[in-house]
């Protein structure tokens, strides 16, 4: 028997005897629309669970977010006005589990942003 065919027939074997298991990730995704005033204003709860969430700014004013404490003006997360957003999650490696608390920029009437939540689902 040439070489390779003994080759061959190794990697046959080897390729016979390992077992994939397929794994399937479910996300499930909540969304919401959340009025920011300008003091600070809850826009997600704290969540163990999370893996990913996102922060879209759909108003016309610039807001700022702070993780686990009172968001002010001119710290923390900077979101632009007009849909600006801040994107967090396991694979940006920038995943924060604690209260999200929003700030926005004027004193005009309050402000709209969007907020995405995704939780890994059994």
């Amino acid at each position: 028997m040439q070489w390779y065919a003994r080759v061959a027939s190794l990697l046959t074997q080897i390729r016979d005897s390992i077992s994939v298991e397929s794994t399937y990730i479910v996300v499930a995704y909540t969304h919401a629309d959340v009025v920011v005033a300008n003091s600070t204003t809850k826009v997600l709860d704290a969540n163990t669970d999370r893996k990913y969430a996102k922060f879209v700014n759909d108003s016309d004013a610039v807001m700022y977010l702070k993780v686990g404490a009172d968001a002010v003006l001119n710290e923390g997360i900077r979101v632009e006005a007009d849909g600006g957003s801040f994107e967090m999650s396991v694979a940006l490696g920038n995943l924060a589990t604690g209260q999200v608390n929003a700030i926005q920029s004027t004193s005009n009437g309050d402000k709209k942003m969007l907020v995405t939540e995704g939780e890994i689902v059994d």
